[in-house]
């Protein structure tokens, strides 16, 4: 557990930041590491006090050439039927241990996940880890399609194939891994607190740290789709009528200015609907205090 929090110490991803968490709690001093490389996708190789670290998944392991004795594995198999997984750690080529993780729904996600399929959204997972956990969490979730042991440049190619069928794709991740995917989405959204890569590569950073906020953001999107149309009609309909008007059933001036002013005032109370919208929130925030 030291030696993979000290590898893990300037890491910022969300199993990094769990290892770090399980280490202070069982009061581990962690020192500094004095190199990291980081091998996207696989796991970190850290220079430690005249020792070499390899931390990550088996994958990066046999990638590195890093025997897996098989008791290992069937701890890696057994982990994946209790929706976990394995960090490996190795020191100096040798298999020194593995930390388990479990995968923790946040609060607020079954009840994200119902919200976006009420609107009609098609959810799908995009994971690096192993089937059979990235299968229970589709399952948790409610959501049938699931891609797991994906690379980083894998996210950004099925990306690539849903928009090429015609899709628009928003892609939601905030780990050093899905920089490449969140470049590539046509909606790219990270959360306070991910990697500083995924934030600089995201449109949109939830900075409340709640997934539903995602809800808020297509309602948002819903609802200034709907009032700009409105406006839009607003404008062109009075205009095109009076136009008619005018070369067909010869309206005066007095015709078109009514129609030019309705027009207009139709589009400025539409665009100021958000506005309204929001005091009406905050008057009933208020009776609610009350």
């Amino acid at each position: 557990m030291r030696l993979a929090a000290i590898a893990e110490y300037r890491q910022t991803h969300p199993i990094a930041r769990a290892i770090q968490n399980a280490a202070a709690a069982r009061g581990l001093i962690c020192d500094v590491p004095d190199e990291v490389d980081y091998s996207l996708g696989f796991g970190l190789r850290v220079n430690y006090q005249d020792h070499v670290l390899h931390v990550g998944s088996l994958r990066f392991m046999v990638q590195q050439n890093i025997t897996i004795p098989s008791l290992l594995e069937d701890a890696q198999t057994w982990c994946a039927t209790q929706d976990g997984s394995l960090v490996m750690v190795a020191v100096d080529g040798q298999l020194a241990g593995a930390v388990e993780l479990q995968t923790q729904l946040r609060p607020e996600a079954q009840s994200l996940v119902a919200q976006l399929h009420a609107r009609g959204l098609k959810l799908a997972i995009l994971s690096g880890d192993h089937a059979a956990p990235t299968r229970h969490l589709a399952a948790r979730l409610g959501i049938d399609e699931y891609y797991a042991e994906v690379l980083p440049e894998a996210k950004a190619e099925q990306i690539k194939a849903l928009q090429a069928s015609g899709r628009v794709v928003c892609f939601v991740g905030d780990g050093i891994n899905d920089a490449i995917a969140l470049q590539q989405a046509d909606v790219s959204v990270s959360m306070r607190g991910a990697t500083t890569i995924a934030t600089d590569s995201a449109q949109v950073v939830l900075s409340g740290g709640s997934l539903q906020q995602l809800a808020d953001l297509f309602e948002l999107s819903h609802a200034f789709k709907r009032d700009l149309n409105t406006t839009l009609r607003f404008a062109y309909i009075p205009g095109s009528i009076l136009i008619a008007g005018v070369f067909l059933f010869h309206f005066g001036m007095g015709s078109a200015l009514i129609l030019y002013s309705a027009g207009l005032v139709g589009a400025i109370y539409s665009a100021l609907r958000p506005m309204r919208q929001l005091k009406h929130e905050e008057k009933e925030k208020q009776s609610d205090l009350d």
